[in-house]
């Protein structure tokens, strides 16, 4: 997996710049996540319903945000992030993964207090 980067070079040129990222770090990163939402899950059930509460709340923030920027282009109606900039198109897809994220928690607390 690789990161494409767009940037100027010294002759002021536009040039694209590979960055490699092993699958492996998203593989770790994605389980340390899961082990810091599992412990709080098993010891401590509540605090946990919380938490994927304020997870979910942030992923809509984010969501929120980054469809404002479309509104102030004047653009009302889109689906997905392809008329949005870079850095908007992150926030859309980390606010909508945040948001799934948390539901899923949700209803795992859901399941627990049943």
């Amino acid at each position: 997996m690789s990161i494409w980067i767009n940037r100027k070079n010294k002759n002021q040129k536009p040039s694209i710049y590979s960055v490699s990222i092993p699958v492996e770090f998203l593989i770790i990163f994605l389980g340390l996540l899961a082990s810091v939402f599992a412990a709080r899950y098993i010891f401590n059930p509540a605090q946990f319903q919380n938490d994927s509460i304020t997870i979910t709340l942030l992923g809509f923030i984010l969501f929120i945000i980054s469809k404002i920027s479309l509104f102030t282009k004047g653009i009302w109606n889109s689906w997905g992030s392809g008329k949005m900039k870079k850095h908007f198109k992150w926030l859309y897809r980390c606010g909508y993964f945040l948001m799934i994220f948390g539901i899923i928690c949700m209803l795992a607390a859901l399941k627990n207090n049943i």
